[in-house]
């Protein structure tokens, strides 16, 4: 097959720029192997994916509830399980005129809630319910300013532009940072553990590890 015809970005720059120099037949199919290794490791917009937060292993999610206080819309937690749904999210680029499927850490993106449809935002204008942070909520969020910033903490050498599986990030709402911790809150007979967003000096809190659903 001619590189050429393969319509994968990553896999042609990551091919040619890896084979350059090498002459050996055995080790150019060694390196087609582990780029076609590598590219099932990206993510990309409108799959599904999973949030961890490093500090408590617990993923970013949302549920049939709104807050009783504050904004009065969809509550965002960080919760226990992935297999009810709740944790599951895809990314979709905030730029229409794209022609590769591939998350960047250069692009902007909604981060959008798998059940509900809505997207992750927060609210500078209500406090979370416990530190009295600002409120992550989700919302029905259309303005690009309402997009979001992932910033990778580890960058590796090689594909560190691309948004891969098991990278630790951070993912920004303009100014603010995303954290959770330790803080609950209750509505009815169920605890949640507290997603907020702040302007503070970046933490352990503030990591989260991305997962492929």
């Amino acid at each position: 097959m001619e590189i050429s015809s393969y319509s994968n970005y990553f896999f042609k720059g990551e091919f040619i720029k890896r084979v350059e120099g090498i002459n050996s037949v055995d080790e150019i199919f060694k390196i087609f192997s582990e780029v076609v290794f590598d590219e099932l490791k990206i993510i990309k917009f409108g799959s599904s994916i999973a949030l961890k937060h490093v500090a408590t292993g617990k993923y970013l999610s949302s549920w049939n509830v709104n807050y009783p206080t504050g904004s009065k819309q969809r509550v965002v937690f960080a919760g226990e399980k992935l297999s009810n749904g709740n944790a599951l999210w895809y990314a979709t680029c905030t730029t229409t005129n794209r022609n590769y499927q591939n998350c960047t850490y250069d692009d902007r993106f909604y981060l959008t809630h798998k059940v509900t449809g809505k997207k992750l935002c927060m609210s500078i204008n209500h406090k979370s319910p416990t530190t009295r942070h600002a409120e992550g909520n989700l919302l029905s969020c259309r303005n690009e300013g309402d997009s979001l910033n992932w910033i990778n903490i580890n960058p590796t050498n090689g594909y560190a532009t691309y948004v891969k599986a098991k990278d630790v990030i951070i993912f920004k709402y303009n100014d603010y940072i995303f954290r959770s911790h330790d803080f609950t809150f209750t509505i009815g007979n169920k605890t949640f553990q507290e997603v907020v967003a702040h302007e503070e000096r970046i933490g352990g809190n503030d990591e989260w590890q991305i997962e492929i659903v």
